[in-house]
């Protein structure tokens, strides 16, 4: 007999995705790959955009079956991510095994669009600000950068590092701090938009909780889902966030 605790342990360290992480995948990829369409749409030419902590180069295959046409570098720390791509030999696709907190081969501002999705809470404190400038740096004037993670706020506490170690989860970067950082690199923040996360202790408040969408979602897709949808729609902070910025023209 295996108990529920037991069975969650066996799941999660298997090859086979978690569910809640494939959610989590759905939102983070979904809100990526949507800003990069509408930035592609806007341009007058093909928009070159980077991938820090790229895994294996899944983001560009959703660019791809969306038929939006960019020109895609991802760099990861972790060979064997790259080598699982099936974009590889893609003639638009750059696949880089680099260590972005400490140096980048690619040009410096280069790139149009650079994102990171769910990464930046594996980095230490203390390696946050060089990674950042490091992604800055490639950036052209007038880039974009775009970065999502699970977030805690000057006011609030949503998630506690001991808590998610088995997930990698190192840091945890504080809302209007982390805005201070980066603008302090020479951006601008653009927008910024609540969003799912795994293990935010967020509860949905009293207004969406009892929405007839919030109940239905919830009866036909269960808690989970709820949850995601409660956070997507939540205009306050629920413990995971996208950044929007812009580089600033000298």
């Amino acid at each position: 007999y295996m108990n529920i605790k037991d069975q969650y342990k066996c799941l999660v360290s298997s090859k086979q995705a978690s569910f809640v992480n494939s959610m989590s995948m759905v939102f983070s990829q979904g809100y990526l790959a949507n800003a990069i369409e509408v930035i592609a749409k806007q341009s007058n030419s093909t928009i070159k955009v980077t991938e820090i902590g790229c895994y294996n180069a899944r983001l560009m295959n959703f660019l791809i079956q969306r038929k939006v046409v960019v020109s895609y570098t991802g760099v990861d720390i972790r060979k064997e991510y790259l080598d699982e791509s099936e974009l590889i030999d893609h003639p638009h696709v750059t696949l880089l095994n680099e260590d972005a907190i400490h140096y980048l081969s690619i040009p410096k501002e280069s790139q149009d669009v650079v994102v990171s999705s769910e990464v930046l809470e594996h980095i230490d404190e203390v390696d946050l600000k060089d990674l950042l400038t490091n992604m800055v740096t490639l950036l052209a004037p007038g880039g974009t950068l775009i970065t999502s993670f699970p977030e805690n706020t000057d006011q609030c506490v949503f998630h506690i590092v001991s808590n998610e170690t088995d997930m990698g989860h190192v840091n945890f970067p504080v809302y209007p701090e982390y805005i201070y950082l980066v603008e302090g690199l020479g951006m601008k923040l653009i927008s910024y938009d609540s969003g799912f996360t795994v293990r935010s202790s967020y509860v949905p408040p009293d207004l969406i909780s009892s929405s007839k969408e919030y109940k239905k979602i919830y009866r036909m897709l269960g808690h989970r889902m709820a949850l995601a949808y409660a956070m997507t729609i939540d205009e306050g902070h629920t413990g995971g966030g996208y950044y929007t910025f812009r580089k600033e023209e000298v």
